[in-house]
């Protein structure tokens, strides 16, 4: 059975990782490490698991909720680095996507101002470095900054400042909404190209549909239509934890690339292999667990597999590509 088959592919993403997965010269996917770990997971109440943190994230109203994950998905991407991005929180120290929900739960609850879009327009990149402070500065801070003032533009100057209309706007749809958040915010035009065709990704659009969800546990504006439309959000620590399963297997010269760590230039046929052939194993691990009576989404089983990847001990190196998409 063809994977993409097993459920609608209103984004084009489905067919697009089909055709790199089978046209890739560096990356493949073994079936068999696919199956085993499938049946590792069917174990679990996988349908059960939670895909939204509620003691990290920030909950206001339900125009600051939304705001909120607006905020958060539009400058959601690229903390890697030697050492990585850290900060304090409640006593601990995290990194990378926690720490960024947590400095902005932070200044959400401080400053509330600070979500509504007509301030994010003006916002400079030492306001948001403020925001942001922690140990080292933040990679990428000054695109950060930049992609929250064009998000500030367009719900100012689109949908009468406010966040609740893009949601009506997209009928309350995931693929409507991930559709009308990449045509308005060049910033989520996750696309490369590949041996002649253009190959959409969309992951952080597709994460803010599913986020939206999640923050609203699934009800008011959380109760979008068509979820199952979503694909994985391919990134680096997905591939990551699939390569530590066997599941991905990188051409020699890819693996030495990705564990000596030298980056690969954004919308190199490398990195489109790795990113296309991830959401093509999601789909295939869709296909396995369903067959072992567990039915979850595509997004559900890229939530499973990125909170693994941040516990599951020693794997090789993920790759490194410095991007705004991921």
């Amino acid at each position: 059975m063809r994977v993409e088959s097993l459920t609608p592919d209103p984004l084009g993403i489905r067919a697009a990782a089909g055709f790199v997965a089978g046209a890739s010269d560096h990356v493949s996917i073994d079936q068999e490490a696919l199956a085993v770990y499938c049946r590792e997971l069917a174990a679990r109440d996988l349908a059960g698991e939670s895909e939204w943190d509620a003691s990290v994230h920030f909950r206001g109203d339900d125009e600051q909720t939304l705001a909120y994950v607006f905020v958060l998905d539009t400058i959601n991407f690229s903390f890697w680095g030697e050492p990585k991005w850290r900060r304090e929180h409640g006593g601990q120290v995290l990194d990378g996507y926690w720490a960024l929900a947590a400095a902005l739960t932070v200044e959400a609850r401080s400053n509330p101002a600070f979500l509504l879009p007509e301030n994010l327009a003006t916002l400079d990149e030492a306001d948001l470095g403020r925001v942001l402070a922690g140990s080292p500065t933040i990679p990428l801070l000054a695109e950060r900054a930049a992609n929250l003032r064009e998000l500030g533009r367009w719900i100012a100057g689109d949908f009468a400042g406010r966040f609740a209309p893009v949601v009506d706007a997209a009928s309350h749809d995931a693929p409507s909404l991930v559709r009308l958040v990449v045509l308005g915010l060049s910033s989520f035009r996750d696309e490369a190209v590949y041996k002649g065709r253009v190959i959409p990704f969309y992951k952080r659009a597709q994460i803010l549909a599913g986020d939206i969800h999640g923050a609203f546990g699934g009800e008011g504006w959380g109760r979008l239509a068509r979820l199952d439309a979503l694909t994985a959000f391919a990134d680096y620590k997905l591939p990551q934890i699939l390569r530590h399963h066997g599941i991905l297997r990188y051409a020699p010269a890819l693996a030495a690339a990705v564990d000596e760590q030298r980056p690969l230039p954004p919308g190199s046929a490398q990195e489109v292999e790795i990113r296309a052939n991830t959401i093509q194993a999601v789909e295939g691990m869709r296909h396995v667990l369903r067959e072992l009576g567990q039915e979850v989404t595509s997004y559900q089983v890229d939530w499973l597999l990125w909170l693994a990847s941040q516990d599951s001990g020693q794997m090789k190196p993920y790759h490194r590509t410095r991007t705004i998409f991921y």
